[in-house]
């Protein structure tokens, strides 16, 4: 995904002038993939705690986009098959962390606090040719994950660990994949709100 200038500089100022944690632990739900090869991976960005989320399932995505989550686009596109993503949540930082690594996953949710979401199955899959890096933010506590270069490279100069690439895709989201998928977040929040006059009557 194309990141602006514009949105680097927001998530900067949000993670480094983050003070407090707010509890926002995401709805349950369960992550489901295309049955095509191709499984479009949404990302989203709470502004009260900094967090970015990322999720194969289009409804878990409608879901946060009407609890004050911005849906900002799809990140990237996955495979529906490869190495296995994992999704952990962490309940006592409020944030959550990918990873391709079972090692890691034993070693978080043993021994740090961490559970697995999806009920310890894979949220997507990794594979194809474009990377998928992840970096750390060390004051916020929070991980983010960008197919960008400029975002990744930025961030790395402003306190954020850069952690290298965990993942890779298979490609950009087509402007027809972009269109439906925005169509189907604001359609939900329509049918969720639809008892919601305006104008407050």
């Amino acid at each position: 995904m194309k990141t602006t200038k514009k949105h680097v500089i927001t998530t900067l100022a949000v993670a480094l002038g983050l003070a407090t944690i707010i509890t926002l632990k995401t709805t349950a739900v369960s992550a489901t993939t295309a049955t095509s090869k191709e499984v479009p991976i949404y990302r989203l960005y709470n502004d009260k705690t900094g967090e970015h989320l990322f999720t194969s399932s289009l409804y878990e995505a409608e879901v946060l986009y009407t609890k004050s989550w911005t849906y900002e686009n799809i990140g990237w596109i996955a495979p529906s098959t490869g190495k296995p993503v994992y999704r952990l949540y962490n309940p006592t930082l409020h944030n959550h962390l990918y990873t391709t690594d079972t090692y890691e996953v034993k070693v978080l949710t043993t021994r740090q606090g961490w559970v697995t979401d999806n009920n310890g199955k894979p949220l997507f899959y990794s594979g194809g040719n474009n990377k998928v890096y992840r970096l750390y933010n060390p004051t916020s506590t929070q991980h983010l994950l960008s197919t960008d270069t400029y975002e990744y490279n930025v961030l790395g100069q402003h306190g954020w660990n850069k952690e290298g690439v965990k993942l890779y895709d298979i490609g950009q989201p087509t402007s027809a994949q972009i269109k439906n998928a925005q169509n189907a977040v604001t359609a939900y929040w329509n049918l969720t709100h639809k008892d919601k006059n305006p104008f407050g009557f």
